[in-house]
């Protein structure tokens, strides 16, 4: 027999449980889970886990929804045609031993010792008005050139002959000026490097033919201010020399044997014989590679606003001209 006291607490317990049950606040931890129960719980959040990473996964992978942002992440396939050049040497100047560098200074210190006295006394009497002006030494008579814009203005009027050649132009008088066999540059004292990157080009055109080219001498770092003091003359990057200078023998001769020439693979044929070039197929090559559908939003408004300026500059000069006209009628 089961006491009053005993029944009425079970009941309790049962009516207090049935309470938190439909409230929903039934607290779940005093519960013991049996040891089945255990297994299908972890069952169940393996397989919850397993949902959620395929949930990530189709994310990843699904495809993009009709959203203006969708549509401008949106990307087609593209084949672009790229120029494919065999001749990609980016350095094409002739290497100089250094001790031929020195060489090569001392012996222009010598060669312009005599520029460099008639540059004094010149720039020490131009401003005194009984002045007179001394005789040129030779070296300066027979085309030397000084400074970048005459040197490079003398190689360019060289290479308009090869130029003119190709083009059949044949029958043109010829140019009088001295012919530049000789290119000095202070090729480190230069900035920036893209003003001479042109240069080992710009000697090889204009060269006369493939036995007497335009030699082009690269000078160690610092020879700007040393030819500068030679030649009493401020920054001096570039000389050019022509091949006549009886006092510049041991120069021809140095350079001639120490320094190699220019060589411009793509060019040697031209030298070759100028008369007969023949210019090889383009070799295209076809790049794979991708392209937005449509064009990004702001993208998008910059061409409209810029077609909408150009609408309204037509219009304006449309009324422009229809005012005029009502002038001109009126008159």
């Amino acid at each position: 027999m089961i006491d009053r006291v005993t029944f009425e607490m079970a009941l309790l317990e049962v009516l207090h449980h049935d309470y938190l049950t439909k409230m929903g606040i039934e607290n779940k931890s005093n519960i013991k889970p049996k040891s089945g129960d255990i297994k299908k719980n972890n069952n169940n959040n393996n397989n919850n886990n397993n949902n959620n990473n395929n949930k990530k996964q189709n994310k990843q992978v699904a495809p993009l929804s009709g959203s203006l942002k969708d549509i401008e992440k949106r990307r087609r396939q593209v084949y672009k045609p790229v120029l494919d050049n065999p001749y990609t040497q980016s350095n094409l100047w002739p290497f100089v031993e250094p001790e031929v560098s020195e060489t090569l200074l001392e012996l222009l210190s010598h060669l312009f010792s005599n520029v460099g006295s008639y540059n004094k006394v010149v720039a020490s009497g131009k401003d005194k008005p009984e002045f007179v002006k001394p005789e040129e030494p030779e070296i300066l008579r027979n085309g030397m050139t000084l400074g970048f814009n005459s040197t490079v203005g003398a190689l360019e009027r060289q290479a308009k002959k090869t130029t003119d050649i190709l083009n059949g132009k044949t029958g043109q008088e010829e140019n009088n000026s001295k012919y530049i066999k000789y290119v000095l540059v202070t090729k480190f004292d230069i900035t920036p490097s893209l003003l001479v990157q042109h240069f080992p080009v710009l000697a090889c055109t204009a060269s006369k033919s493939k036995e007497d080219r335009v030699k082009l001498v690269q000078l160690p770092r610092g020879a700007s201010k040393r030819l500068s003091d030679m030649l009493n003359i401020s920054n001096v990057t570039i000389i050019g020399l022509t091949s006549d200078i009886r006092a510049a023998q041991g120069v021809y001769d140095l350079i001639d044997n120490k320094v190699d020439d220019v060589n411009v693979p793509w060019l040697e044929q031209m030298l070759a014989e100028c008369s007969k070039v023949e210019f090889s197929k383009p070799v295209l090559k076809v790049l794979s590679t991708s392209a937005p559908i449509f064009p990004k939003k702001n993208d998008q408004k910059k061409k409209n606003k810029e077609s909408k300026q150009v609408e309204n500059k037509e219009e304006g000069s449309k009324e422009q001209e229809k005012d005029s006209d009502i002038k001109n009628s009126g008159k």
